[in-house]
């Protein structure tokens, strides 16, 4: 086996880094969770910790960061060239709702929304990083929108509007006995991006009278 690479093992490191600061946040809180437990939980020392991160908060924001780049690059292959905006828009509703619900970024979305109010340096960078995200998913619904032939008059807010919307459903749905099911997900994605370029619901699509 070829040995890695002094960047590639880096990178390596960050990513265990990473992926044990995910689970001690979401086990014991942002306030509950020391270097020493995310260091230990990553089989390395504290100072391999500081070796990559400057600070607890900084692993948090890369934690976001990355959480963030994952969902947008699954979102975008949803879009092909290729497909219809309606096949866009059914594959993304799809997508979210026959998905698993992942509990840990649930409770982890209210960890950074809470640690926010707090720390007025981090809820200045969550504030650059979503304003980064809600960009980079306007840009799909602007795709989706040029399939119809349609504008968005505000893709950015749209953008904002679609996250929150999904996030709020996945946290109900994340719960033991939710109140909405899959289906309700799927539907009400789909309803929305439809209204959002002027589509009909795929109920008047298929209505024969029309």
């Amino acid at each position: 086996m070829a040995r890695l690479t002094r960047s590639e093992s880096r990178q390596k490191t960050r990513e265990r880094l990473l992926d044990a600061a995910k689970d001690a946040f979401t086990r014991e809180g942002y306030a509950g969770a020391s270097v020493d437990v995310i260091a230990e939980g990553a089989g390395f020392s504290k100072g391999a910790f500081y070796s990559n991160f400057e600070s607890k908060e900084a692993i948090f924001l890369e934690l976001l960061e990355r959480h963030m780049s994952e969902e947008v690059a699954i979102s975008s292959g949803f879009a092909p060239a290729e497909a219809s905006a309606e096949e866009a828009i059914e594959s993304i509703a799809e997508r979210y709702a026959s998905d698993p619900v992942d509990l840990d970024w649930c409770l982890l979305s209210i960890e950074f929304a809470l640690h926010a109010t707090r720390s007025a340096a981090f809820a200045a960078r969550r504030t650059e990083l979503f304003a980064r995200h809600y960009d980079a998913v306007a840009e799909i619904i602007t795709a989706i929108a040029a399939k119809a032939k349609a504008e968005v008059a505000d893709p950015a807010r749209s953008a904002a509007i679609f996250i929150a919307l999904r996030q709020g459903m996945a946290l109900e749905r994340s719960q033991p006995e939710p109140a909405i099911s899959a289906d309700d997900v799927k539907s009400t994605l789909s309803r929305w991006m439809r209204e959002l370029i002027g589509l009909p619901s795929p109920q008047r699509a298929n209505d024969p009278a029309r």
